[in-house]
């Protein structure tokens, strides 16, 4: 197994190293020199650590995950049609959804979009686009998420739909005016569990609330 060329590969070593038995671990030494060995704690899995730079020399090195193209994204494309982001910007249609996450939608969207999650879609569009007629436009942050999402809408039977090219990336790439918040949003999303740095003081205060409650109960 190999990490990144700086030393904290040799932290976060420790943790692996609790689950999984490894010997030898090569990190990265841009002097190329001899090697230096040194010994990791977590109960005797890790053996070993060789610093090493693959990179200088002249090996190649991984860049991470693989950009996977989504099973059945060719087909999507030709159901429906791209737009790009001045040309939408141009001529607004009735309906502008975004479907990616809501923490996303927040960050900016194109003005006047709806947040309607692509695991959603279907409960929620008829409320925007009753009729099959509608010109809706599709959009989220890279534009792959809404042309899987504008297939489903062409096959529920949408006439015309359109997806922003290159998603909201493109959209302020071309420096275009974006909103932001949840605007529109008249519920709390529930996509996203927010972690403990981003809970608020009263998320806190009311799951304390719900354990002292969940105490009371069960005391007696």
């Amino acid at each position: 197994m190999r990490l990144p060329c700086d030393y904290l590969a040799f932290f976060a070593l420790h943790k692996i190293s609790r689950s999984r038995s490894i010997t030898t671990i090569a990190v990265g030494d841009p002097t190329g020199a001899s090697s230096d060995e040194r010994h990791a704690a977590g109960k005797g899995a890790v053996r070993r650590l060789v610093v090493r730079d693959e990179a200088f020399s002249g090996l190649g090195l991984e860049q991470g995950r693989e950009d996977a193209v989504p099973f059945g994204f060719a087909a999507a494309q030709a159901k429906i049609r791209l737009v790009t982001p001045q040309a939408l910007h141009a001529d607004v249609p009735p309906v502008v959804i975004f479907v990616g996450p809501s923490q996303d939608f927040a960050r900016a969207h194109v003005p006047g979009a709806n947040w309607v999650p692509r695991g959603w879609l279907e409960i929620h569009i008829g409320s925007l686009g009753p009729s099959f007629a509608t010109l809706i436009a599709v959009t989220c942050n890279d534009g792959r998420q809404a042309t899987l999402a504008g297939a489903t809408l062409a096959d529920l039977g949408y006439q015309t739909v359109t997806v922003l090219e290159g998603g909201k990336a493109a959209w302020l790439h071309a420096a275009l005016p974006v909103e932001r918040g949840l605007s529109g949003v008249m519920s709390p999303p529930m996509d996203v569990v927010p972690t403990a740095p981003n809970r608020l003081f009263a998320d806190m205060m009311h799951y304390l609330r719900w354990e002292e409650a969940l105490g009371t109960k069960y005391s007696s």
